[in-house]
């Protein structure tokens, strides 16, 4: 197991963050362009909510619930559910992409997707893409969740029972591998793969820039973190971590990941890693992917954990747009 975190560009880096309790402030614009566009978005929101309950009562209630497309093991109606990211079937060379940033969800969330959704959507670079990762949605939410896939193409719905700390991740990282892998028939091909909380506040655009420095190849990156007990391990931490495709490409080929999947998602990640050999130098610690209960934000921050309330995460989608992020 790796004992020191290095950059890419082998600078040692610190595995600490800072103990200055100072909480970041920003400044509360009003009249700012990106409350205007929260505002006339979650009047968009509200309009969708009706129509989707509206739908729900056209098809006769339950009877009409056996319509919702679930993603199975083999990447069935792929297309259907995010065909944004893929719309066609192509017979020509795969687009490239830098990263897809895959945020684990759940059902219910409706609200927090959609300011999610529509600040990665003021922000978005077109080598990055981001989906919602949910498990099987309630008969409570399915009807309101398919009609938000059908409009949004932005979520993977996957074939388990919603959990955290049971399996899904090491889920959504065998779906990504096999539906965008060598052998796929999509038309697009990521270089990294990124896991991200809800409540993390990624700062997309500098994040991108920051990623295209790197070589993607045996490539973990995130804030370092380490467990001791009887299983001890090293690991990135959940709020934020990457893979390279190579690394997410082996997951479902080693039977070690699936032996590794109850507890703590994030600690079961650094495990699979360790076992698969991974050098210590391509262990990339970031210093910019903070806490903002213990560090203030920077010019370099990249990710900011935890965002937990709406208005905390309108101010710094504020504080992004004063930097440029919305041009």
């Amino acid at each position: 197991a790796p004992t020191v975190a290095t950059s890419a560009e082998g600078n040692t880096l610190p595995l600490s963050i800072t103990n200055d309790m100072k909480i970041f402030q920003s400044t509360n614009a009003k009249r700012s362009l990106f409350v205007l566009a929260i505002f006339l978005f979650s009047l968009q929101f509200i309009l969708f909510l009706l129509n989707a309950n509206a739908q729900k009562e056209d098809k006769g209630g339950e009877n009409g619930s056996d319509n919702i497309i679930i993603i199975d093991d083999n990447g069935g109606n792929f297309n259907q559910t995010i065909g944004s990211l893929s719309p066609i079937i192509s017979p020509y060379e795969p687009v490239k992409k830098l990263a897809l940033i895959c945020i684990l969800h759940m059902d219910k969330l409706f609200a927090k997707r959609a300011i999610l959704r529509e600040y990665y959507q003021l922000t978005k670079t077109t080598d990055v893409d981001i989906v919602f990762v949910l498990g099987r949605p309630t008969k409570e939410y399915e009807k309101m969740v398919q009609s938000e896939m059908n409009q949004f193409k932005d979520i993977i719905v996957l074939d388990i029972e919603e959990n955290l700390e049971n399996g899904k991740t090491l889920d959504m990282f065998e779906y990504v591998a096999k539906r965008f892998g060598r052998n796929s028939t999509e038309n697009v091909r990521y270089d990294i793969v990124m896991k991200a909380d809800d409540d993390s506040f990624i700062m997309l655009r500098p994040l991108a820039r920051y990623l295209r420095t790197l070589k993607t190849k045996e490539l973990y990156g995130g804030v370092l973190m380490g467990v001791g007990g009887q299983d001890p391990t090293y690991f990135m931490q959940g709020r934020g971590y990457f893979l390279s495709w190579d690394l997410v490409e082996w997951i479902p080929t080693s039977d070690f990941p699936r032996k590794h999947i109850r507890g703590y998602e994030d600690a079961n990640v650094g495990r699979w890693i360790i076992h698969y050999g991974l050098k210590s130098e391509r262990w990339v610690q970031l210093d910019t992917f903070i806490d903002i209960r213990l560090t203030n934000v920077k010019e370099s921050t990249l990710l900011i954990h935890p965002v937990k309330d709406s208005k905390t995460w309108i101010e710094l989608a504020e504080e992004a747009r004063k930097l440029g992020l919305f041009e």
